[in-house]
């Protein structure tokens, strides 16, 4: 078992070495978790000035999305913070993330990885991100599932569908409140998509759903059948009410729910039915 994590900081004032614990990321051979505290990152802004402040978030939300993409292809541009080494290894290996410690940066630096010998998991990374970042785990889970989910799913629908797409009241005729999806498209009937984290705790997890069921009864009212994906995996069976929701959504006939390690039904479902998306380009 190789399982290890570094905490990021951002330096408030090199002078004196103040920094700020703003993110965490966790490794083991064959999966990257990662997350950062937007709250924090908004609150830093008084402390940098413009630029330096753009080259922080640019800087964070890079590592995000080399997070998520670990595993699949990735840049091999050799000025990249975490360039690609070799095709079956994440650049998030420990010698690198020890080489990251040891690097002088003005605005993020990494601390010493430590190694643990404890099974990894969801859980784990949230516990450790609470301890050393300080915010609620529903940001956490949030953050590592969905982003890791799109970045998975995403490149392969990308010309079928209008991707994190907010449809607000007026875009159809009917729909009485906005509607946040992940993707909408159309072949003879909408083609819409919601990433949904079943472990979420349950007012984060109803609502979203809840939003998609008014925008499901918008389409009837308009004579429009849809086609609603929703991509999740089953939750612990301790919590309970998660678990409730999810075996519903799965048994729905209304629903067609898609497990993370098979969204190919989805790409592929698209490609045979030449869904394009659903709102044109501005």
């Amino acid at each position: 078992m190789n399982t290890y994590y570094s905490v990021i900081f951002a330096s408030v004032n090199s002078i004196i070495s103040e920094q700020l614990s703003i993110g965490l990321v966790m490794a083991d051979e064959q999966r990257v978790w990662f997350c950062y505290s937007k709250t924090k990152l908004s609150l830093m802004h008084r402390f940098f000035s413009e630029e330096a402040f753009q080259l922080l978030k640019t800087s964070l939300k890079n590592i995000e999305s080399t997070a998520a993409g670990a595993g699949q292809n990735r840049s091999t541009d050799s000025n990249a913070l975490f360039p690609i080494t070799d095709n079956n290894q994440h650049p998030f290996s420990i010698e690198y993330l020890r080489y990251l410690a040891r690097y002088s940066n003005s605005t993020l630096t990494f601390n010493e990885p430590v190694k643990i010998d404890v099974e990894v998991s969801d859980l784990l990374f949230e516990h450790l991100y609470r301890e050393f970042i300080f915010e609620e785990a529903g940001q956490v889970s949030k953050t590592s599932f969905i982003e890791t989910v799109k970045a998975k799913l995403y490149p392969a629908i990308t010309k079928h569908v209008n991707l994190d797409f907010c449809i607000e009241t007026g875009k159809i005729p009917g729909l009485i409140m906005p509607v946040e999806l992940d993707f909408i498209g159309k072949n003879d009937r909408p083609v819409v998509g919601k990433i949904t984290d079943f472990n979420l705790p349950s007012y984060n997890l109803d609502a979203p759903l809840s939003n998609l069921f008014v925008l499901m009864k918008t389409f009837e009212s308009n004579n429009e059948t849809g086609n609603y994906f929703i991509i999740g995996d089953e939750p612990s069976k301790q919590n309970s009410k998660q678990h409730n929701t999810w075996a519903q959504v799965k048994a729905s006939k209304f629903l067609d729910f898609v497990p993370t390690n098979e969204t190919d039904r989805i790409s592929e479902y698209m490609e045979e039915h030449a869904v394009e998306p659903y709102f044109s380009a501005d």
